[in-house]
C-alpha cells in the first residue's frame, strides 16, 4: 500500500476553519527582508558569513534555517592581491632611477604615502611599505604594500640630448674601468683596443 500526505490538512490531522490567505494554511509565505551585515576585515574570497535563523522558515513552526553569505572579491585594478599583501606599479623616469627622488603612491584607503626611490634603482625593483596592505583576518596587523618600479627609457632624443648621453657614457666608462669593460645597471660597455676590434 502506498502512503501519501493528505493534501487537505497537509499531514496535520485537522483542517482549519479559516485558512490564512498569505500562507494558504502552510504557516509560511515568501517575502524579502533587508538586513545589515558586518563584513569582517581581511576576509578573503571563498569564505562565507553565517547569519543565524535568517534562512527559510521551518515547517509548521519548526526552527528556521541560516543564511549563508559567500564572499566574492571584486578586486581593484590598481592593486594585485597576494594574500594580505598588495602590489601596485609605478613608472619613473630614467633620471629619477639614477639620481633618486621622493614618490607619492595612493594606498587602498585613498591615503597618500610618500617613499624614497634610492639612487641607482634598477628596473623591476620592488619597494616594500610595511603595514599598508590588507588587514589580516582575526589578527591585529596588516600585510605590506609592494611598489613595483618600472623605468621609462627616453626615445626620439634630440641631437643635443643624444650627445649628452654619449658624454655621460664616456665619463662613466673612464671612472669605472674594470678589466676592459664597465657595467651600467645589468649591462656592460666593452672597450676594444684598435688591434682587438679588427679581430673581433
Amino acid at each position: 500500500a502506498d502512503t501519501m500526505e493528505c493534501n487537505m490538512c497537509n499531514g496535520t490531522g485537522y483542517i482549519p476553519e479559516n485558512i490564512c490567505k498569505p500562507c494558504s494554511g502552510t504557516g509560511r509565505y515568501y517575502g524579502e527582508t533587508e538586513i545589515a551585515v558586518q563584513i569582517p576585515k581581511g576576509i578573503s574570497e571563498g569564505n562565507y558569513i553565517t547569519i543565524n535563523s535568517m534562512g527559510e522558515a521551518g515547517i509548521r513552526g519548526g526552527k528556521p534555517g541560516d543564511l549563508l553569505i559567500f564572499i566574492e572579491d571584486k578586486g581593484d585594478e590598481r592593486f594585485i592581491r597576494k594574500g594580505y599583501d598588495l602590489e601596485t606599479e609605478l613608472t619613473i623616469s630614467m633620471i629619477d632611477a639614477v639620481l633618486g627622488r621622493s614618490c607619492d603612491i595612493t594606498d587602498l584607503t585613498g591615503d597618500i604615502l610618500t617613499f624614497t626611490v634610492k639612487p641607482g634603482t634598477q628596473p623591476e625593483t620592488l619597494y616594500r611599505i610595511s603595514e599598508k596592505g590588507l588587514p589580516c583576518y582575526k589578527q591585529d596587523k596588516n600585510g605590506d604594500l609592494f611598489v613595483h618600479i618600472h623605468v621609462e627609457i627616453p626615445i626620439d632624443l634630440t641631437g643635443n640630448a643624444s650627445e649628452l648621453f654619449y658624454e655621460f657614457a664616456k665619463e662613466f666608462t673612464n671612472t669605472k674601468d674594470d678589466n676592459n669593460s664597465n657595467r651600467i645597471g645589468k649591462y656592460y660597455i666593452v672597450k676594444f683596443k684598435p688591434e682587438e676590434k679588427a679581430n673581433s
